[in-house]
């Protein structure tokens, strides 16, 4: 699945791929779960693509997520992980895209998706798959689903 910054034209090349199933903005089966995907994220410093003001993204996300058949054992796989989950921790950005700095270390806060959080809360999936912040590896309960980021090493390509 593509992230909030990839072009649109990724979306042609996974879908046409014999090698994965396009999950994007869909319901589909994994095994006996259903699984719901979502690349879009909330708004971003460098508006990239695939972003949402918090209200359509939550829109979006409640209309896949009522499709399902038993959200109690579905898998939501949503780019951009809940927001305060310690899954979205980034630095936080001066005007200039730097980060700010405290007493020599980064300041860090939460950048994740209220309305992510919101549908996590109401449907109370199995599991939630996120990535988007890539230096907040981690796992949190939030209810009774696990929420899972696996971090990565944007640079490297490199999921930990």
């Amino acid at each position: 699945m593509a992230g909030n910054d990839d072009p649109w034209y990724v979306d042609e090349i996974l879908a046409a791929s014999r090698a994965l199933v396009f999950c994007d903005d869909r319901v589909v089966r994994v095994g006996p779960h259903e699984m719901v995907s979502s690349s879009y994220a909330n708004p971003t410093p460098w508006n990239s693509p695939r972003e949402l003001e918090e209200d359509a993204l939550y829109e979006r996300l409640k209309k896949l997520a009522d499709q399902l058949e038993d959200p109690s054992g579905a898998i939501f796989n949503l780019h951009v992980p809940p927001y305060d989950s310690r899954l979205d921790t980034a630095p936080e950005l001066k005007a200039d895209l730097t980060p700010r700095y405290s007493g020599g270390q980064p300041v860090l806060k939460p950048v994740g998706s209220h309305a992510v959080r919101q549908v996590i809360e109401e449907f109370q999936p199995l599991l939630a798959l996120h990535g988007h912040i890539h230096e907040s590896k981690g796992e949190i309960r939030i209810g009774r689903t696990l929420a899972l980021n696996s971090g990565s090493e944007y640079n490297t390509g490199r999921l930990h």
